[in-house]
């Protein structure tokens, strides 16, 4: 991570073919945005040296391809992550304009418009990532290194998402996604067969009330939190009976 006066700053980068001396001389093949580019590539290339599998993306398949490593360049600084996402959605649509070939499966930025085709394809790469159990358990474990180990980076994701449900419309925009996914009976039956399986270990019961319990009494702590929570658990419970009753009207 690089900062300056202790703020972090962003990197918009590309990877461009091995033989590339700059943006200009051969086109960049992807784009992408960190705070640490440096880390962020030998991501990539940890990513394509693992065996094939079916969620591989273009990006994946043209690292593969590559005789040399590719060459990573940087494009623009930003000063704050909502100017890095900016710039890179900018860069992607500016070398599409052009006819470069990037490999990028989305327009870039924080990725909340997605054209119908990219979401096509990004549900299709992820359903094939969690359908294989041994892709879905090292994800599991990567996550949970990531969060157990990094207290920062749990910080920043939860600054994130507080900062993301602030917008009434974004909220309102997840709201209506989640009602009318919970409410299709596939999807309903999926979340009760995970649900069942989770908990049908005595371990994980006891871990998930240890820590139902703690948050609780965290929560206790702070009247205003409190108060809150309660709020949110009327509206949770008037939502699970809509839910109910849309369920039993579709299946009627």
């Amino acid at each position: 991570m690089r900062s300056v006066c202790g703020r972090e700053i962003y990197f918009v980068y590309g990877l461009a073919e091995p033989t590339a001396a700059s943006p200009q001389e051969v086109p960049v093949r992807y784009i992408g945005y960190s705070s640490d580019p440096e880390r962020r590539y030998r991501d990539h290339l940890y990513r394509a040296r693992k065996p094939p599998s079916p969620s591989d993306t273009d990006k994946v398949a043209w690292l593969r391809s590559l005789v040399e490593p590719p060459k990573l360049i940087l494009i623009a600084a930003a000063a704050s992550l909502q100017e890095a996402w900016e710039i890179e959605r900018e860069v992607i649509a500016q070398y599409h304009e052009a006819g470069w070939p990037l490999v990028n499966m989305a327009p870039g930025g924080q990725c909340v418009n997605h054209s119908e085709a990219v979401r096509e394809r990004l549900s299709r790469a992820n359903k094939r990532r969690f359908a294989d159990p041994r892709s879905h358990a090292v994800l599991s474990r990567a996550q949970r290194r990531r969060w157990e180990n990094n207290p920062a980076a749990r910080e920043k994701a939860r600054a994130t998402t507080i900062a993301q449900f602030k917008d009434q419309e974004k909220r309102a925009n997840h709201s209506a996604g989640q009602r009318a996914r919970c409410a299709r009976p596939d999807e309903a039956e999926v979340r009760r067969q995970r649900a069942t399986a989770q908990f049908a270990d005595p371990q994980a019961r006891a871990v998930a009330r240890e820590k139902a319990i703690a948050q609780w009494e965290r929560i206790k702590a702070d009247p205003d939190k409190y108060e809150q929570a309660r709020a949110h658990l009327r509206r949770a419970g008037r939502r699970r009976r809509e839910l109910e009753a849309a369920r039993a009207s579709h299946q009627r």
